[in-house]
C-alpha cells in the first residue's frame, strides 16, 4: 500500500527554502529567523518569548529560527553535537522521514507561515498608512 500524502502537498512547492547548494561544504545560515525575519542575534521579542533570543539552525540546510517561532514547538535547543532537521526538510522528505511525520512537518509550515502573515500585518497597522 502506498502511504504517501500527496493530498496533503503544501511543503512549500519544490526545494526547501534553504536548501544547501550541491557539493556540500559548510555553507552558512541564516543570520535571521526564517518566520520573523529578525536578526538571530538580537535578544528580546514579544512578551512571554525567550528573552535571550534561542535560536536553532537546521543540520540539513541553512534555515535558522528562534526557539519561539518555530514549529513543531522546541523547549530548548538541540546540544551542539545533536542534529535538527527543520520541517521544511522532513516535509520535502530530505531527512528520510515516514510519510507520517511528514504531515506533521507540513502542518508545521502552514502554522509558520501564518505566524509569519500575522507578524507583517501587525507591523504594517504599527506602521500606520504612508
Amino acid at each position: 500500500t502506498d502511504t504517501t500524502d500527496d493530498d496533503d502537498d503544501d511543503s512549500g512547492g519544490g526545494a526547501s527554502p534553504g536548501r544547501r547548494p550541491e557539493g556540500g561544504g559548510s555553507p552558512r545560515h541564516d543570520e535571521a529567523c526564517h518566520v520573523c525575519g529578525e536578526d538571530l542575534g538580537r535578544p528580546g521579542g514579544p512578551p512571554g518569548s525567550d528573552p535571550a533570543g534561542a535560536a536553532v539552525a537546521c543540520s540539513t540546510c541553512t534555515l535558522s529560527f528562534h526557539l519561539r517561532c518555530v514549529r513543531p514547538v522546541m523547549r530548548e535547543p538541540p546540544a551542539p553535537t545533536e542534529e535538527w532537521s527543520c520541517a521544511y526538510c522532513d516535509a520535502e522528505g530530505l531527512t528520510h522521514t515516514r510519510p507520517v511525520a511528514r504531515k506533521r512537518a507540513k502542518r508545521a509550515i502552514r502554522t509558520m507561515r501564518e505566524v509569519a502573515a500575522r507578524l507583517r500585518l501587525r507591523a504594517n497597522t504599527a506602521a500606520g498608512p504612508r
